[in-house]
């Protein structure tokens, strides 16, 4: 039994991007905002997703399943922890397919698919460090570790950003009501009384690079990029001091320097998750 007791919590509540695959965009939310330990739950409508379904013997899931067309998961429970240094992230789901009503739902580990629709809730648990083991056979990969601390530096360092980039917003927001006349903040609150107050936005702006960064860590074996030169690829070996190696049509293997380009938030093309790549313009 693993039991840790926490008391500094934050609560993220948002939507994902339609067009963005599921898991990489929680990903992005979590390195975004310093969550390296957490809970979520979610409603989502994706497309083509990849399913990990649950063994019937109960002692763990089996190979990962592409299921073609819509699926609708009412009630997608997980959680993020780390697992080898990274992030690690489970989502638990139980997908129903529209297009074939009288078949059963597919249950087990939610992979990833296209999002049409995502809405969920994320409780961010800063006083602990959930440790994954990563060879699990089984597929469970239970946590082995459950350490009470500090987060690691780069996730405090993207927490502080995130929690200070809301601490501004909330600093303006009263300096502008302290500024305002009487007459025009009561005429305001009148006004507000049938209209709810616009609600802070989940994710601060980020620039071009830091974004492509990002984006360049949720790369791995398997996925594909867009090249405007060479089309799709599938990229062969994950990326390393900002290069990556991708296979062409031809079966020739190409290393791109990502350092020279931006990479864009992957898009799910079918059962790829495709990253589009543009060339950065020279100033």
């Amino acid at each position: 039994m693993l039991v840790s007791q926490f008391n500094d919590v934050r609560r993220f509540l948002g939507r994902l991007d339609s067009g963005q695959d599921l898991a990489a965009g929680f990903k992005t939310v979590c390195r975004e905002n310093g969550v390296s330990s957490g809970w979520l739950q979610a409603t989502a409508v994706i497309r083509n997703p990849t399913v990990s379904p649950l063994r019937p013997d109960g002692k763990g899931v089996g190979d990962p399943v592409a299921l073609d067309g819509v699926a609708f998961c009412p009630s997608i429970t997980g959680n993020v922890s780390l697992s080898d240094g990274g992030l690690d992230l489970r989502l638990y789901a139980t997908c129903h397919r529209p297009a074939e009503p009288s078949a059963p739902p597919v249950l087990g580990l939610l992979r990833g698919g296209e999002v049409l629709q995502c809405e969920f809730i994320l409780m961010a648990c800063d006083g602990i460090s959930l440790i994954r083991e990563d060879d699990d056979p089984k597929g469970f990969a239970p946590w082995m570790q459950l350490q009470p601390g500090p987060m690691s530096p780069a996730f405090q360092a993207a927490a502080a950003k995130a929690s200070a980039a809301a601490a501004t917003a909330a600093a303006a927001a009263a300096l502008l009501d302290e500024e305002m006349p009487a007459a025009a903040r009561t005429a305001s609150q009148g006004e507000a009384a049938g209209t709810p107050t616009q609600p802070p936005m989940l994710r601060q702006p980020i620039d071009e690079d830091e974004s492509s960064e990002l984006n360049i860590l949720d790369m791995g074996i398997g996925d594909y990029v867009d090249h405007p030169r060479f089309g799709k690829c599938r990229i062969v070996h994950e990326p390393q001091d900002e290069k990556v190696t991708i296979r062409l049509d031809t079966g020739k293997h190409v290393d791109l320097h990502l350092g020279v380009m931006r990479v864009l938030p992957p898009r799910q093309i079918g059962s790829r998750k495709v990253f589009q790549i543009e060339m950065r313009k020279r100033v």
